[in-house]
């Protein structure tokens, strides 16, 4: 409440990790000597912990291991659950490893679960007393092969906006699979 004129107006400590992930609005309301007043805002989105891969509603192979792929600051502690379905009635760790290897958190190895299926990955993590979670929703599908499917990093977003589908056997057992590529921000799915 004290005038200002070109300062500082808070220069105090402020823990962002309590915040975990938001969406906040600044605002400065400023009321001049003669009475006037001007408000000016600002939107701030705070990503403190993020889940990476898998995407939401991926389709990957059940039985293999699936690399859980984020960010989480060293501070907070976190966990990986899964469970069955949309939205599960119960949660579970079995199978998952934590790692904290770059972007890999944690792996999940899926060969104990065998039924094909949608599953709900959630990353929970706490700071302070504060817990919060982000959920993925996947389909664990058995008959995929091992190694697919393939996830290529694209050089240049946009390469395979239009390939048309494929026919070829892959893996030499005599039946040809169906090969196609679509792209997101930063990847194409073969």
């Amino acid at each position: 409440s004290a005038p200002a004129n070109h300062a500082v107006l808070y220069d105090g400590a402020f823990d962002w990790l309590r915040l975990g992930n938001a969406e906040l609005l600044f605002k400065l309301h400023v009321v001049g000597g003669n009475g006037s007043e001007s408000v000016d805002m600002m939107p701030v989105r705070i990503t403190n912990y993020e889940l990476l891969e898998p995407w939401n509603n991926d389709v990957l192979r059940l039985g293999g291991r699936i690399d859980l792929k984020g960010r989480v600051p060293v501070e907070y502690g976190y966990r990986f659950e899964y469970g069955i379905g949309d939205d599960p009635t119960s949660w579970r760790t079995d199978g998952i490893t934590r790692a904290r290897d770059g972007l890999v958190l944690a792996t999940w190895n899926t060969a104990a679960l065998g039924v094909s299926g949608k599953y709900t990955i959630r990353l929970v993590v706490w700071y302070l007393g504060r817990t919060f979670s982000l959920n993925r929703t996947i389909y664990l599908d058995s008959t995929l092969k091992a190694g697919w499917p393939q996830y290529v990093r694209q050089e240049q977003p946009g390469v395979y906006d239009f390939v048309e589908p494929v026919v070829a056997d892959v893996d030499g057992d005599e039946r040809k699979e169906i090969i196609e590529a679509f792209e997101s921000v930063d990847r194409a799915l073969l």
